[in-house]
């Protein structure tokens, strides 16, 4: 999703049906990150995480370290995977999106390891 700019003139001299809805605009933009998730879109992300890992910083990382620790175990959705047609019979099939995300985790304990415990540990207080 594209979220529209609006030129000078715009800004300038906005008129009725061209003023900017924000609340309509967030609405579309949450409808879109959920029809990803629902889509198939999570394991191609996480397998894309693993594949940039190496060049990653540790600013990325701890940007990235809330996103892992706290939707990536925990998603039901990251087992989908709509080309195995549910992979039921494939024992490393269902095993693969589980590992990418540990490995995930590792990396951000790794890079960020200050930060992360502080967040894992907050996290089992709770």
């Amino acid at each position: 999703m594209i979220i529209p700019t609006m030129t000078d003139r715009r800004l300038n001299d906005p008129s009725p049906e061209e003023s900017l809805n924000i609340t309509a605009m967030l609405d579309d933009s949450l409808e879109f990150l959920s029809s990803l998730a629902e889509g198939g879109f999570i394991l191609p992300a996480v397998k894309l995480l693993v594949t940039v890992s190496t060049i990653m910083n540790p600013s990325d990382w701890s940007r990235i370290a809330p996103l892992v620790w706290y939707r990536g175990l925990s998603s039901g959705r990251i087992d989908e995977n709509p080309s195995r047609g549910g992979g039921s019979g494939n024992a490393s099939g269902n095993q693969e999106p589980k590992a990418l995300v540990c490995f995930l985790v590792m990396q951000c304990a790794e890079k960020n390891s200050q930060d992360f415990r502080a967040m894992v540990e907050q996290d089992m207080q709770r």
